[in-house]
Parts: C-alpha cells; structure tokens; sequence
C-alpha cells in the first residue's frame, strides 16, 4: 500500500521532467528561466538528467547543437522522439505547465517527502513512547503543513 503512492509520485515526476523537456527541445528561449530554478541535477531519471544538461548547454537552441552534446544513445532517442513529436501542451498552456511541472519538482515533492518521513519518525516516537519527541515532531509536521498548503 505505501509503495502505490512512491510509484505515483514517480510517474508524476517523470511526467513533469518529460514536459519540461519537451518545451525545452522546442522552445530554447524556455532554457534559462527553467534554469534559474532548476538544473540537470533535478531531473531524477539518468537519461533525463543527460538531456536535459545538453539543453541547458545549448544556448543556441539549434538540434544540432544539442545532439552533439549528446553522448548518451538513449538520451539522444529521447532527445530525437521530442523533437520529431508536438509538445502536449498549447501554447497558451505552456506557461502554466512550466511553473506546475518546475514547482512540483522542487517544492512540492520534497515537501510530500519530507510530511512522509516526519509521520514514519512520529509513529516510531508514539512506538518507543517518547511523549516530548512525538510532540515535537508532531509541531514539525503541523508546520510544514501549514506552510505548504498556502504556497
């Protein structure tokens, strides 16, 4: 049961990469906005990782210039099927999809993380009957919540 939502969060992570990357292969000018918040190192999957420095590499935006950056096969297949494929987003979603895609990825997620981790060291203290540490942790919990429930 604990591992279906860890398998969605990484479905909808993957997602979220994959789009990025998607509007990065087709919009250069997209580049440096994505990467003022996020950089390669965000992008969990490997191959996603690799393509995405190449593009971040690539200031002229031209597919050559990015696929010679490339030394990956499968980073450049992806990098071919994104190209050759429309975005999934219209252009007057793009916008948006950027920032929900890019929030998710580095605040929401870790956030989510985070709650999950805290509830586990919650249950353990309740376990061990550490009644200062549970309210402590439980403090925590309840701040975190709060905090990213209004952003």
């Amino acid at each position: 049961p604990a591992a279906a939502p860890a398998a969605d969060a990484d479905r909808a992570r993957r997602q979220a990469e994959r789009l990025l990357l998607h509007l990065m292969v087709h919009e250069a000018a997209r580049r440096p906005a994505i990467a003022a918040r996020l950089g390669p190192q965000d992008f969990a999957d490997p191959v996603h990782q690799t393509l995405a420095r190449a593009l971040f590499e690539a200031p002229s935006g031209e597919p050559e210039a990015v696929r010679d950056r490339l030394m990956d096969e499968p980073a450049e297949r992806l990098f071919l099927a994104l190209l050759f494929d429309d975005p999934p987003v219209g252009e007057k979603d793009r916008e948006r999809a950027v920032q929900d895609a890019v929030t998710y990825i580095v605040e929401r997620l870790p956030a989510a993380r985070r709650r999950e981790a805290l509830a586990r060291a919650i249950a353990a203290a309740q376990t061990a009957g550490d009644v200062e540490q549970v309210r402590r942790l439980q403090a925590e919990y309840l701040h975190l919540v709060g905090r990213t429930s209004h952003g």
